[in-house]
């Protein structure tokens, strides 16, 4: 697996006229916007378990790191603190409009 940050930006860089060039065919399929989140957040629940980010924590430094439902209420919990409270400290949303940490803590 590659470590090294400047690499993967590379990577990156390489697949990003792929990803486009796939988002315009469903596009142009008019895929659905709800089926294409669901089947995304299907594969992020296959592919998390795969990656071990105690590994070299880069992905955080580099990428905001997403906050589901449940893990604002585990958390809010943990820290004693209201969700709403939780919510206005913690947590904002991307370009996408993703609930994302608002800072990058690593």
């Amino acid at each position: 697996m590659e470590r090294d940050l400047k690499k993967i930006k590379a990577l990156a860089r390489k697949k990003e006229k792929e990803i486009d060039a796939l988002c315009e065919q469903l596009k142009e399929r008019k895929y659905p916007k709800r089926k294409l989140d669901a089947t995304l957040k299907r594969l992020m629940r296959e592919l998390i378990p795969l990656f071990d980010c105690t590994k070299c924590a880069a992905c955080c430094k580099e990428a905001y790191v997403v906050v589901e439902t449940e893990d604002i209420a585990r958390l809010s919990k943990a820290l004693g603190m209201k969700r709403s409270e939780f919510r206005a400290q913690y947590v904002g949303k991307n370009e996408d409009k993703a609930t994302v940490f608002n800072k990058r803590h690593c």
